[in-house]
């Protein structure tokens, strides 16, 4: 038994969750809120932070720390997802067919094996202008779209537009990219003790392939069009799909078996892209930053997310997978030398303040050594933390952020 402390789920059954809610809305609103905002008037995690984005930023770990003791929401179905999308959101649905199995090759087949998982009839949400008019069907030519994988650590989060990891998300990003359009995948959510294990690597992996072969061969979508985005984990798969169709070769092939060319770019907000926690050090954001981040007990000390990707896979291979951690410190130089030599332009959003800063420095450092800095954008946010797209009273964060994006996206 792993002997973290948060995302135990301990009080998940009834009546332990109930008495458990109860205790948490005295707690909070009588005994940590007080603290929270007596701490704030005195210590402040980043001196550029009001009382208020220190106390939000407080309280939202709570929620998360709630989450990780009672349970994770599961997808909603997709005839309610569908509908419920239609209705209160206005956002539009598809399906989408599973990707042919004999795209599922080498080392990503082997791990399939090893964790019982098969290409899935999965789905997929649309956002932006005139998706619910043209019936979901192939957008003009020349729309640009994101191709979205939504964040939540590989095991919790939502495409659907209810849920801040892509609901919230979408929005700055339709504001600042004029004309675009999202598709945002429902990836399969893995889940490890106390749980059945379910939806190991690659599972996620392989919806991300399956969502993409819909948008190319499908709909016929140029790929040229296409910029492939993601949040947090989210990241991680966006990154991981592009590294296996070059490193399979998929993008090569012309007429001779399943290919996937390469989209126009890459766009990543906060990308978690070291699993095998590799950055921990004493003096690194991932321990200085544990106040000024929301998500600290979810990545750190936590091994649930961990375990569960993993499956049936070796422990290490949170550290050596490419697909899993491709920022990882254990991997040797010649593992990643050229690694992303192939990969189009990549932009990176992310917090100043967040715990994966370093993460995401190693990560765009070997960006910049295989591509050149002028096909790497750095869009660090200074005093922000993970996924700040998503958070309430970070409006100025978001305008200047989104406001890059848009510059970038429009020059693409």
């Amino acid at each position: 038994m792993s002997s973290q402390t948060n995302f135990t789920f301990r009080f998940r059954r009834q009546p332990l969750k109930l008495l458990y809610t109860l205790y948490k809305l005295i707690t909070i609103p009588f005994i940590k809120l007080p603290f929270f905002i007596l701490r704030a008037i005195f210590i402040r995690p980043r001196p550029t932070w009001s009382l208020a984005r220190t106390v939000y930023v407080d309280l939202y770990r709570q929620v998360v720390v709630f989450i990780g003791q009672t349970g994770i929401t599961p997808h909603l179905s997709p005839d309610k997802g569908a509908e419920s999308a239609r209705k209160q959101f206005g956002v539009g649905f598809s399906f989408v067919e599973p990707i042919p199995e004999e795209g599922i090759v080498a080392d990503v087949k082997e791990a399939a094996r090893l964790n019982g998982v098969k290409p899935e009839r999965r789905w997929g949400y649309w956002y932006g202008p005139g998706v619910l008019e043209e019936g979901f069907k192939k957008p003009p030519p020349g729309t640009k779209m994101f191709y979205f994988m939504h964040g939540g650590g590989f095991v919790l989060g939502s495409a659907h537009p209810s849920d801040p990891l892509t609901g919230e998300t979408s929005t700055p990003i339709l504001k600042h990219c004029p004309g675009a359009n999202i598709f945002a995948i429902e990836y399969r959510l893995a889940q490890a003790s106390p749980y059945p294990l379910a939806n190991g690597f690659p599972a996620g992996l392989i919806d991300a392939l399956s969502g993409y072969y819909y948008l190319v061969h499908t709909l016929g979508i140029d790929s040229n069009d296409i910029i492939v985005s993601g949040s947090s984990a989210g990241g991680a798969l966006a990154v991981g799909m592009l590294l296996y169709i070059i490193r399979q070769g998929l993008h090569r092939r012309d007429g001779s078996g399943l290919s996937l060319p390469l989209p126009r770019a890459l766009w990543l907000e906060s990308p978690a892209v070291d699993w095998g926690m590799s950055h921990v050090t004493s003096t690194s954001s991932m321990t200085l930053f544990q106040r000024s981040d929301i998500v600290s007990p979810f990545i750190q000390p936590t091994d649930y997310c961990v375990r569960a990707v993993l499956g049936n896979l070796p422990k290490e291979e949170a550290e050596k997978n490419v697909y899993i951690s491709p920022a990882s410190k254990n991997l040797t130089d010649e593992e990643v030398k050229g690694l992303f030599k192939e990969f189009p332009d990549v932009a990176l959003t992310y917090g100043g303040s967040e715990i994966l800063r370093d993460v995401v420095w190693t990560f765009r450092d070997r960006l910049v050594r295989d591509l050149g800095k002028e096909r790497v954008l750095d869009l660090e946010e200074p005093d922000c933390p993970h996924v700040f797209s998503t958070l309430l009273l970070h409006e100025k964060d978001k305008e200047s952020a989104y406001g890059k994006v848009g510059r970038w996206y429009k020059d693409l």
